[in-house]
C-alpha cells in the first residue's frame, strides 16, 4: 500500500484554486437533485452503479 499524500497547503484553498480555474461553481444548491418524483427505474440504477452490469 502506498503512503498516503501530503497536502501542501490549505485543502479548502487548493480546491477553491482549482475549480475556480475550471470555471466550476459550486453553491448550497449544487447537489439538490433534479427529482420530479417519478419512480426509480431500478434497472437503469443498476446499469449505471454496477461495474459489471455490462
Amino acid at each position: 500500500m502506498p503512503p498516503p499524500l501530503e497536502v501542501l497547503g490549505d485543502p479548502v484553498k487548493i480546491l477553491h484554486t482549482q475549480h475556480d480555474a475550471e470555471g466550476t461553481v459550486l453553491n448550497a444548491r449544487t447537489t439538490t437533485p433534479g427529482w420530479l418524483g417519478e419512480r426509480l427505474d431500478v434497472g437503469w440504477a443498476i446499469d449505471v452503479l454496477h461495474p459489471l452490469a455490462r
